[in-house]
């Protein structure tokens, strides 16, 4: 049964409360920081190829892929995730800090041509 809700845990525990779950002022709070973690993931998993070929990179990844399993499996609601993503929020950013230079580079060669 863990590993069945397992997937469905660990999007409740990144990005909950979604919109449509939102009926307070603290859950609306939450929401917008999950929404930063959304964009920060959506970021990592489109540039994953560039952390892939840095091994420190890959390093700090697994870790992050480790810390969010077992938090996942430790944490039952959004005040408790809210503070445990905090913990993670150092190498999520050390992932797309990585990244973001060469998605500027990208951009403005591309605006030159």
């Amino acid at each position: 049964e863990i590993f069945l809700f397992f997937p469905l845990k660990v999007l409740y525990f990144l990005f909950g409360p979604f919109i449509w779950e939102v009926n307070t002022l603290s859950k609306l709070i939450i929401f917008f920081d999950s929404s930063l973690y959304l964009v920060l993931f959506i970021i990592i998993l489109t540039y994953i190829n560039k952390i892939l070929t840095n091994e420190s990179l890959i390093y700090i990844f697994l870790f992050s892929l480790f810390i969010i399993f077992i938090y996942t499996l430790g944490t039952g609601n959004y005040g408790t995730s809210i503070r445990h993503k905090c913990k993670i929020l150092l190498l999520i950013l050390v992932l797309t800090s990585a990244i973001v230079p060469s998605v500027k580079l990208k951009f403005t060669y591309e605006k030159q041509n």
